[in-house]
């Protein structure tokens, strides 16, 4: 009859059968033992449980996706490169380097266009020359700045890439993404110029040996500073001298027109030839 079609459709299956958690859960809507009840919940929780803390290719039990920690691994080993390389091209090198895709190059190209159009737009000339010859040095002190930060955030992507490894008191463990982030960046700082607050703690040894090597890094950063600094000041204090015996063959402010009428007399192609090869040599060292 009907009903015993009906009856034998719902014929419960043995435990050891059942091959999802969906199947256990109908076998026990039929026939709710307590051992089968049991079972079901022991193993659709661990199964569960297996989903939910699926690991990553960094750290275990991460929720982020793998995809995002390649790509934060990659970009922090590209701006510390790049960094490494720059300064090692620019104070270093002695000879000069080429290449558009360094970071002073891209750098200088990006400020100086800003900086020359709003200069251009001053009508008196003596703060005209004044700005023009302050964009040099102030540069300078600005691209120290720019590989200060990309160090920054390339050791900071690199804590991200490592699942954020770090105990801080202020961002719980649930917190998002770019919260987690924001801390990357405070214990990069930090650590970059070797302050060791103290407040924000690594718990893994991969964390911890990443933290030793950008101390490392910034303490060779401050010493490439004090050591660079004086240099520079020597540099341009050399210029300011030059600039003033320059303003006594060409005027104040200087012109090309006045440093030849002024060296129009006999031997003064020989002197305008000698002063124009200590300014070669000068924009050589610099």
């Amino acid at each position: 009859s009907a009903r015993e079609v009906a009856r034998a459709g719902r014929e419960p299956r043995r435990p050891g059968i059942a091959k999802t958690v969906s199947e256990k859960v109908e076998g026990i809507a039929d026939h709710p033992s307590v051992d089968q009840r049991h079972q079901a919940i022991t193993f659709g929780g661990w199964n569960e449980s297996r989903r939910r803390h699926k690991p990553s290719i960094f750290i275990p039990g991460s929720r982020r996706p793998p995809a995002l920690h390649a790509a934060a691994l990659i970009a922090g080993l590209f701006c510390c490169l790049s960094v490494a390389l720059d300064a090692f091209q620019t104070i270093i090198l002695p000879r000069r380097p080429t290449g558009h895709l360094q970071i002073t190059h891209i750098f200088l190209t990006l400020t100086w266009t800003p900086w020359a159009a709003i200069t251009e737009r001053m009508k008196n000339a003596k703060r005209r020359e004044q700005a023009y010859s302050i964009y040099g040095p102030l540069s300078l002190l600005w691209l120290l700045l720019v590989w200060a930060l990309l160090l920054v955030l390339g050791f900071g992507l690199f804590f991200f890439a490592m699942g954020s490894p770090f105990a801080d008191s202020i961002v719980g463990p649930g917190a998002g993404a770019w919260t987690r982030f924001g801390s990357d960046l405070y214990v990069s700082g930090t650590t970059l110029g070797t302050l060791g607050l103290g407040d924000v703690l690594p718990r893994t040894p991969l964390s911890r040996g990443v933290i030793i090597s950008e101390a490392v890094v910034g303490l060779g950063f401050v010493a490439l500073v004090i050591g660079y600094l004086p240099v520079l000041y020597q540099a341009f204090s050399r210029r300011e001298v030059t600039i003033v015996l320059l303003d006594t063959r060409a005027g104040s402010p200087p012109t090309a027109a006045e440093l030849l009428r002024r060296h129009d007399f006999e031997g003064g192609e020989h002197a305008l030839e000698t002063l124009l090869a200590e300014w070669e040599r000068w924009s050589a060292e610099i």
